[in-house]
């Protein structure tokens, strides 16, 4: 699709890299998908919060979680600040690599910014990973922490 456009002297933007990469991601086209990123990143494309929380949810996917907290490095070296999609990816990732206290700290590092607010889905997320992983207390503290 890319190769066509450039033909036709359409020029890309970050709208549609982040629609590549999301089909690729939807797909299971992992390679793909770091391509496209490539290929955008040479065009001196920026990408955006939503950009990253596709390649985040990419490398979650595949059970990457050195990766994908790599992306959030990036993000603040591009000063992007990570939303909510971002840290939701980062904590079911690190909870099923049994993570437990990387998950926390990516929780508390996301409640410290003011302009992300938790929502109930991840409360469920990190109090269900807690619980599941040997930690009823904290569990239960975030769960009223929640209400």
């Amino acid at each position: 699709m890319l190769e066509v456009m450039d033909k036709s002297n359409i020029k890309a933007d970050e709208v549609l890299y982040n629609s590549l990469l999301d089909g690729c991601c939807k797909a299971g086209e992992v390679d793909m998908a770091l391509k496209v990123y490539s290929n955008m990143r040479a065009l001196k494309i920026r990408p955006s919060n939503v950009t990253f929380s596709i390649l985040v949810k990419i490398h979650s996917k595949r059970n990457d979680l050195p990766t994908a907290l790599e992306i959030l490095k990036e993000m603040k070296q591009e000063n992007i600040e990570p939303g909510l999609i971002v840290y939701t990816c980062l904590i079911q990732s690190c909870i099923r690599a049994r993570e437990i206290p990387s998950a926390i700290d990516l929780f508390d590092e996301m409640r410290s910014r003011k302009s992300i607010m938790p929502d109930a889905h991840i409360y469920s997320i990190l109090s269900n990973g807690l619980l599941l992983n040997g930690f009823p207390d904290k569990s239960l503290d975030l769960m009223l922490e929640a209400i």
